[in-house]
């Protein structure tokens, strides 16, 4: 029986992975290493272990596994140091990561991963992962020439769901967001507009955010991409831009999250999560939306599972460290409709001249992609 090791296997979105899994592929063993030791079961092993500090022990614990499934964050610290131990083990990676500085060091490891034999998938989440996906497809959709596309990625976030370690990785966003710079920028450099999300979340203001897709899409499918990001709790981004200034000047993490944390409303219910993604050519393009109340752990996922059973199956990347674009569309997404319960809420319209258009449906995109 192969085994799969889950790191990061006892927080939200590795719990949530590890469920899936366990359905998905009923004659495999999964081994969780996480700083909290998990109750096991004659399929589930677990390892209490700081990623950060024993390398070695990590290198042991993975021999002989078929993959890596990596949830263990924050990645601008902790990702290289897991594809280096799979790498130096010759185990395949897979991982969620959302920063667009530790991204750019885990593809710097592809020669390496390639001729160990590894192959790497990283930042298969939501975003980055769906998204990347999604402007692939529209790119083959609209059938559009190398240098020509031109993507514009808005996403915003519940407030319900922040965690500390989301908002750790709010402030590093912050501070990633121009190249170059190790402070966070003043408000007005990250280029906030409001985006109109589909209802019931309506307009929100978003800003320009450190994130992968766009280092990722020009280097891998040459289309420029901006990306934005807010929270659906109106004031509540702008607040956490001035805690990551005051971090900047000294305040510690903690403080400035038990600060955030007097800014979240105590609503019942869930609040939506949106999606508005715009790609375009020459006046043409695909618009996508989507608002769901479906919930980040679930939303992410539900990707990376995918993206786990492409790399387990035939359709996976060959040896290397890859980005979500080198998937085909159509195989990513047959592979996440197989283990998601669905309520994704997304819908594609054509665009004409920056201006929304009719409706497409997605099964004719992918017929036409392909």
């Amino acid at each position: 029986m192969s085994e799969i090791v889950i790191c990061g296997g006892n927080g939200a979105q590795g719990r949530e992975a590890l469920a899936l899994l366990t359905k998905a592929l009923p004659n495999t063993r999964f081994h969780v290493i996480d700083r909290v030791q998990v109750d096991g079961s004659d399929r589930i092993q677990s390892t209490a272990l700081d990623l950060a500090e024993d390398h070695q022990l990590l290198r042991r614990k993975i021999h002989g596994a078929r993959l890596v499934l990596n949830f263990a964050g924050p990645f601008y610290r902790l990702g290289p140091r897991v594809l280096r131990a799979c790498i130096e083990s010759k185990v395949d990676y897979l991982d969620i990561c959302d920063d667009i500085d530790a991204t750019r060091e885990l593809l710097a490891c592809s020669k390496e991963a390639e001729a160990a034999g590894v192959r790497g998938l990283v930042g298969v989440g939501s975003a980055p992962g769906t998204t990347n996906l999604l402007v692939k497809l529209a790119l083959d959709y609209l059938e559009v020439k190398p240098g020509a596309g031109y993507a514009d990625i808005s996403w915003c976030a519940p407030g319900s769901d922040l965690t500390l370690g989301i908002f750790e990785h709010l402030v590093h966003c912050f501070r990633t967001a121009l190249l170059g710079r190790t402070r966070t920028p003043d408000w007005e450099e990250l280029e906030p507009r409001i985006v109109k999300f589909p209802d019931p979340i309506g307009s929100l203001e978003v800003v320009r955010l450190g994130h992968p897709e766009p280092l990722t899409l020009p280097m891998f499918l040459d289309c420029q991409c901006m990306l934005r990001g807010g929270m659906t709790t109106p004031g509540l981004m702008r607040m956490a831009w001035e805690l990551a200034r005051k971090c900047d000047d000294g305040l510690d993490l903690v403080s400035a999250w038990k600060q955030l944390q007097g800014g979240i409303p105590q609503e019942h219910g869930r609040e939506q999560s949106g999606m508005v993604i715009d790609v375009t050519c020459a006046g043409r393009g695909i618009r996508f939306e989507s608002a769901t109340g479906i919930s980040m752990e679930q939303s992410t996922a539900v990707p990376a599972v995918a993206g786990a059973l492409l790399l387990l199956g035939a359709n996976g990347p060959m040896p290397g460290v890859w980005p979500p674009e080198v998937l085909s569309p159509q195989d990513f997404f047959s592979a996440a409709a197989k283990v998601s319960p669905g309520g994704g809420g997304l819908r594609a319209f054509g665009m004409v001249d920056g201006q929304r258009d009719a409706p497409i449906r997605l099964r004719d995109m992918f017929t036409r992609a392909a």
